[in-house]
């Protein structure tokens, strides 16, 4: 299905400037490139892989698939000037994060509540993670609409978090979610891991960096 090309094709072109974006110093020609490359190719990632995951079914893949791109949206737009129509975008993503966090706990509970305590064969913890922090965001997006956007390492941070979480999901989806894809002689736990954990050691260098440390940022 074209569907199912354009997911793959996208999730592949999202994880490699992801990890080219996060790698690369914050405001440099080359961030800002790969950067609005992760961008277009999550946000078409995430909504393609909720379509297929509602064709099939699969509750804990939409709500993965909602969160990544809510997430990704919502950093993007943090870092663009304030204007009305950004606004706008704001408000109606405050809503549709809502939703997909009030689905995501939803679920997941019920999920705790059933013999097994699992969601399409995985563990119902995991909509509550995603519903959860779908919630924070959602909750932190509310007071920039209420006291105003967030202005220096402030908007940076929610910048990275976002971008990074979002980034987390691919990865784990990917690598540890679909290792079928990946030739046999690689299949091994934690050679899997390592991606994963990459990520994870990159969002944190960066917060820590733009939390505690200044560095000049190209415009």
């Amino acid at each position: 299905m074209l569907i199912t090309f354009i997911h793959i094709a996208t999730g592949t072109v999202g994880l490699i400037s992801g990890a080219v974006a996060f790698y690369a110093l914050k405001g440099s020609s080359i961030h800002k490139r790969s950067g609005l490359a992760f961008v277009v190719s999550m946000l078409l990632m995430s909504a393609t892989g909720a379509v297929i995951a509602a064709l099939n079914s699969s509750q804990l893949s939409v709500i993965a698939g909602a969160l990544t791109f809510y997430l990704v949206l919502t950093a993007y737009l943090s870092v663009q000037r304030t204007s009305l129509k950004i606004r706008y975008f704001n408000i109606i993503m405050l809503v549709f994060g809502g939703v997909v966090g009030l689905s995501g706990i939803t679920i997941g509970i019920e999920g705790l509540n059933t013999p097994d305590g699992q969601i399409d064969g995985k563990p119902a913890q995991v909509a509550v993670v995603f519903g959860s922090v779908a919630l924070i965001a959602t909750l932190l997006d509310l007071r920039a609409i209420i006291w105003g956007s967030a202005k220096g390492k402030h908007r940076l941070l929610r910048h990275l978090w976002r971008m990074g979480f979002a980034l987390l999901i691919a990865t784990v989806s990917f690598f540890l979610g679909q290792s079928q894809l990946i030739p046999e002689f690689l299949r091994h736990f934690l050679i899997l891991l390592m991606p994963v954990i990459a990520v994870i050691i990159l969002m944190v260098y960066w917060i820590f960096r733009v939390q505690y440390f200044s560095f000049k940022q190209s415009r």
